[in-house]
């Protein structure tokens, strides 16, 4: 199974690793400075919707190094799925 599916497999991880990750950096940078990212959970749901482009809007990035970092999440993300 495993050697049959292996890029689909290898895909998969880095994806989740992708999103773990960038949801940890967005906590760990957002949390003190962001009334939207409490835990993370919010850091996560925050990464999802912006590596989705779905991005509802509910958790904005208000200073420059989080705007920067949400563009790096879909410009790096974007390229996983490419």
């Amino acid at each position: 199974f495993f050697r049959k599916n292996e890029d689909v497999i290898d895909a998969l991880v880095n994806l989740a690793v992708f999103i773990f990750a960038m949801s940890a950096i967005v906590h760990v940078t957002q949390v003190r400075t962001n009334p939207g990212i409490n835990n993370y959970v919010d850091a996560l749901y925050f990464t999802v919707t912006t590596l989705t482009t779905t991005g509802f809007g509910d958790i904005v990035m208000r200073d420059v190094p989080g705007r920067l970092l949400a563009v790096g999440i879909m410009v790096f993300g974007l390229g996983l799925f490419l």
